[in-house]
């Protein structure tokens, strides 16, 4: 699922206000580089849109490996025009419910979780406190569209 194009039109098609600017899946699907371009919501202070406009690209990378059979990613989001990024990771488990899963079917079709941890850093003297939420309650909603998406093609 990670590995096709296909759920990236559906995310894209889920998520309100984003374009698919570019996706880059590699031959053997472990490195994703996908960059959307997302309008920003009304909640966003005009003294943060003076900065970026009305909209911004944001360029995810995942980098993919399997270790004994278990699945994760590390991810890198950056968005456009500035100096911030979230760097986290994405774990395939096992079906449980866990705080910070997400269900959805795995890449062998078995019920299974993705935990995901993230990090948001800004280095904007004044509004990076004010970004770095705007960055996490962003990246919060867009894991929920991926359960959304995910559960959707399981279907």
């Amino acid at each position: 699922m990670f590995s096709d194009p296909r759920f990236y039109e559906l995310l894209t098609d889920l998520t309100p206000g984003a374009d698919t600017v570019s996706l880059q899946i590699e031959a053997d699907g472990q490195r994703v580089t996908w960059s959307q371009q997302i309008r920003l919501p009304d909640s966003v202070p005009a003294s943060l849109r003076s900065v970026v406009g009305a909209a911004m690209t944001i360029t995810e990378t995942q980098q993919w490996l399997t270790v004994d059979g278990r699945h994760s990613a590390t991810v890198h989001l950056v968005p456009a025009g500035l100096p911030a990024q979230l760097t986290g990771t994405y774990e395939i488990r096992p079906a449980a419910a866990e705080a910070g899963s997400h269900q959805m079917t795995g890449l062998d079709t078995k019920p299974c979780m993705v935990h995901v941890t993230a990090q948001v850093q800004v280095a904007i003297p004044i509004f990076g406190a004010k970004v770095e939420a705007i960055i996490t309650e962003h990246f919060r909603e867009a894991v929920s569209v991926r359960s959304q998406a995910a559960r959707l093609w399981q279907s």
